[in-house]
């Protein structure tokens, strides 16, 4: 018989329709992009169960790491925390990977600080225990409010890019998973409608008016691509691709403290959009001892 042996040729014939059913499948993807991104984003969670999970976490930045108002006083509430808290009706970060890694039981340091800006982002990173395998970054709030002045983005970046270059000279390794900047004229636009908001709130005050709530769009729109563009350069980097900013507010979210910082509910929110990133997914399967 002339041409290809028998076993050979339905070896290629097998190819050929393998090549075929790929083609195919390719084509139903780019047909329907929303549905492909639902299904990376579901793998990602789904690596997040069934691969290994870090050992260690660190958060740095601003008040809302630290579970700040959320406890009925204006105050940290590290417990109420997102990413490193021990509520389990926030179901945090850190507990979500307890779930998966006992391992990390215990071994969580949260160096975020009430107040604080980008300029401060170097030093916090200076004081990572060594050897921490994920460190998570939520700031910038106040630099686009404006406490005390609003940072312009070029130095925004400048002090990012610092930031980062410091802390990965503390944990080289370490996965950075950084926040993009919560949408604030949304989370005002959940509250003003109560009465005491506009006399207890007395944080990020601008957004009260019309040309100060359209100057802090732009700012923190800004800063979000800062973060974003910084971050892309970085390679243990991982920016949430907005899931911080894109989250829904509702008058529940927020304090009725301060009227400014996310309440329980709005902690717990924050912890479910980023564990859905999966950015917590790890890009190496750990080796067996």
């Amino acid at each position: 018989m002339n041409g290809l042996p028998i076993s050979k040729l339905a070896l290629a014939l097998a190819v050929a329709a393998a090549l075929a059913a790929t083609a195919a499948a390719a084509a139903e993807g780019r047909a329907s992009g929303r549905s492909l991104l639902r299904t990376a984003v579901a793998g990602d969670a789904t690596s997040q169960r069934t691969g290994f999970a870090f050992a260690s976490i660190a958060a740095l930045g601003g008040s809302t790491s630290t579970g700040f108002s959320t406890a009925g006083q204006f105050a940290e509430a590290p417990a109420n925390s997102w990413v490193t808290g021990t509520n389990p009706t926030v179901r945090s970060i850190y507990l979500r990977l307890r779930d998966l890694n006992p391992a990390i039981a215990g071994h969580i340091y949260n160096g975020a600080e009430p107040g604080s800006t980008m300029s401060d982002l170097a030093d916090q990173a200076t004081r990572v225990p060594r050897g921490t395998e994920l460190v998570t970054i939520q700031t910038g709030g106040n630099d686009a409010c404006g406490m005390p002045d609003p940072t312009r983005p070029a130095t925004f970046r400048a002090q990012f890019e610092a930031a980062l270059k410091t802390l990965e000279a503390r944990v080289p390794r370490a996965r950075v998973v950084v926040l993009s900047i919560f949408d604030l004229p949304a989370m005002w636009d959940a509250v003003k409608g109560m009465p005491a908001a506009t006399t207890a709130r007395n944080l990020c005050t601008s957004v009260e008016s019309a040309a100060g709530k359209r100057a802090l769009e732009r700012q923190v729109r800004d800063l979000n691509q800062q973060l974003a563009s910084v971050c892309a350069h970085h390679r243990n980097c991982r920016f949430d691709g907005g899931a911080a900013y894109y989250l829904r507010w509702h008058r529940h979210d927020i304090s009725t403290v301060d009227y400014f910082h996310p309440s329980l509910s709005g902690q717990r929110n924050i912890a479910d959009a980023l564990w859905a990133t999966g950015a917590f997914r790890p890009t190496r399967p750990r080796k067996s001892p």
